[in-house]
């Protein structure tokens, strides 16, 4: 079967799409919007900076899922489902972390969080190799 006519694959292919707008949507808008000195003064650089955020939070989520989705749907694609289920499990931990530790190790459990996109676009170019298939 080629690569467009299996389910998996398709979903893959989504998910994979709205990941790099994701990754793009988060280079634009933080750089463009980073958020004030001081934190979050309300000021429209620091409210596009929350709205970033969001978009950012959500197509990581989706993404993420349809990755895992497609592992389980496709033997082919269960490497990239593997790593998205643990980017995403990264992600809730540092999403729920931040809430549940001291103040003063906020930013430990956060970097989970904050990172995980970045190892996770580092398993794209790992899975040929990883997975047997470096043709």
């Amino acid at each position: 079967m080629s690569w467009n006519s299996e389910k998996g694959t398709r979903l893959l292919r989504s998910g994979i799409y709205l990941f790099t707008i994701m990754e793009w949507v988060s280079a634009v808008g933080f750089g463009m919007f980073p958020l004030s000195d001081s934190g979050y003064a309300g000021t429209f650089q620091d409210q596009m900076h929350i709205l970033s955020t969001v978009i950012v939070v959500l197509l990581s989520i989706i993404s993420l899922i349809l990755i895992i989705v497609a592992g389980i749907n496709n033997r082919s694609c269960r490497f990239y489902g593997i790593f998205a289920g643990i980017a995403l499990g990264m992600m809730m931990i540092g999403a729920f972390g931040m809430n549940i530790v001291p103040k003063e190790y906020f930013g430990i459990v956060e970097r989970f969080s904050a990172f995980c996109s970045n190892r996770f676009s580092g398993s794209f170019g790992n899975a040929p190799i990883l997975d047997g298939r470096n043709n």
